[in-house]
């Protein structure tokens, strides 16, 4: 090949193309296998273009992918994975189960503030208990989409050799199945003053109860078990491969920039761009910014992923992402606020059944009420439906907005335990920053 000398680049000489083989008409086969943490072996065709001149912006380009590089000595190329010949999708997936139980013994009242009876009147009385299970199936997966390489002359400590660049665009996906069941049932019996006031001269008294439940398919909600773990999603469904700026894509799109300086050995005095194999590591990461500096953008992103509206940037580089389950115990409610009728304070008693609290792996806490699951309820009686205000911290019920209503409790019970088929704290999600990268490249016959 020819080359040549030119002021800046005496010790390690430049050159008037690139090597011939990359740049071919026939295709070079480029591969790159990861091992570590989200391990693959990727294989794409494009082809190599050399540097060229281009006197509007004064300076050298090198293709590869967005951001070009004045270099004059260089090869640069980037393409889609080949899906047929790759293993280029990675996926693992694991189980978190929760289950509690709890009952309690409540009273009811209500205020009156009609003279001469202004205060709280007893309303009724009665037991309430619950059950709750959910079972969730996680999914995290990283699917590698496209590859971007270029190599140009250099030096580093007044050592010359060659920088090599890639740049790897993948996508990662979470993706949960989950099934949730719930028993509730209220047993009670209203309560008529004996001498009728405020409003109750109508009052009939009535006992019954009412079941409440939320179904998970072939669970059985008044079994107290844990429910077995939903089949975990499968990646490969929600991928579209054909779609080149897929704007409702599932997965988040990010990109790792790794340089590497391969000095020429044995004396280190002349340029040699020729690389077949080079190995790169999580110590050439290239650390970038929010305006994009360093950058190795080589694929397109959604607009929602858009540093700036309309310029396509994959401007998301990947972090590690630890997940954290935590440990639950019962639920950690802050003190009641009283409320007040006819100068007496009542304070709703505490309820919380199946909720919990949830301590992270840096001993914060914060309480989860299980209060949200709408349930199909079979009326067994004439009993009203209480189920909403037990699930609160503390059971106080303002369905009637004029007449709220305060339940005492007693002989309360909460029981909650999960299961996990992964360590509580610091289990890893996506680490490919941490990876290693084999890069070969297979020149045309």
């Amino acid at each position: 090949m020819a080359r040549r000398h030119s002021p800046g680049c005496l010790c390690c000489g430049c050159c008037s193309q690139p090597l011939e083989d990359y740049v071919s008409p026939n295709t070079p086969k480029t591969e790159l296998t990861i091992t570590g943490n989200h391990p693959a072996h990727l294989v794409s065709y494009f082809q190599y273009i050399p540097s060229y001149y281009s006197a509007i912006d004064d300076e050298w380009k090198c293709p590869g992918w967005l951001f070009d590089s004045d270099e004059k000595c260089c090869v640069g190329g980037s393409g889609l994975v080949d899906r047929d010949e790759s293993d280029d999708l990675w996926q693992d997936d694991f189980c978190c189960q929760f289950k509690s139980s709890g009952s309690l013994d409540w009273e009811a009242y209500f205020c009156c503030d009609e003279p001469p009876n202004v205060g709280w009147i007893k309303s009724g009385v009665g037991s309430f208990s619950s059950k709750l299970a959910s079972s969730q199936t996680i999914t995290h997966a990283v699917w590698y989409r496209k590859l971007a390489v270029r190599f140009y002359a250099g030096e580093e400590d007044g050592c010359c050799g060659v920088w090599v660049e890639v740049c790897l665009s993948f996508r990662r996906y979470l993706l949960f199945d989950t099934c949730s069941a719930r028993i509730a049932t209220t047993s009670g019996s209203n309560i008529c003053p004996t001498v009728p006031v405020c409003g109750t001269s109508t009052c009939i008294s009535q006992s019954g109860s009412t079941t409440c439940e939320l179904e998970c398919e072939g669970y059985d909600s008044n079994s107290g078990e844990f429910i077995p773990c939903p089949a975990a999603l499968d990646a490969e469904d929600y991928i579209d491969a054909d779609d080149e700026h897929p704007e409702d894509d599932n997965g988040l799109h990010y990109s790792i920039l790794r340089r590497k300086f391969v000095p020429n050995t044995p004396a280190c005095t002349r340029l040699d761009i020729p690389l077949l194999s080079v190995t790169l590591g999580p110590e050439h990461n290239i650390d970038t910014d929010f305006l994009g500096n360093n950058i190795g953008i080589c694929d397109v992103c959604p607009d929602a992923q858009e540093l700036f509206p309309g310029d396509d940037q994959d401007f998301c580089i990947p972090d590690i992402v630890y997940y954290d389950r935590g440990t639950v115990a019962d639920a950690c409610c802050e003190e009641a606020e009283p409320a007040s009728c006819g100068g007496s304070d009542l304070s709703g008693g505490f309820a919380a059944i199946n909720g919990y609290c949830l301590t992270l792996c840096d001993e914060t806490t914060s309480l989860v009420l299980q209060n949200s699951l709408s349930l199909n309820c079979v009326d067994t009686g004439d009993g009203e439906t209480l189920t909403g205000a037990f699930h609160l911290c503390y059971a106080v019920d303002n369905a009637w907005g004029f007449n709220q209503t305060v339940f005492t409790t007693s002989n309360r019970t909460n029981t909650v335990e999960d299961s996990c088929s992964i360590d509580a704290c610091g289990y890893l999600l996506f680490g490919e920053l941490e990876d290693e990268w084999e890069l070969t490249i297979t020149l045309p016959n």
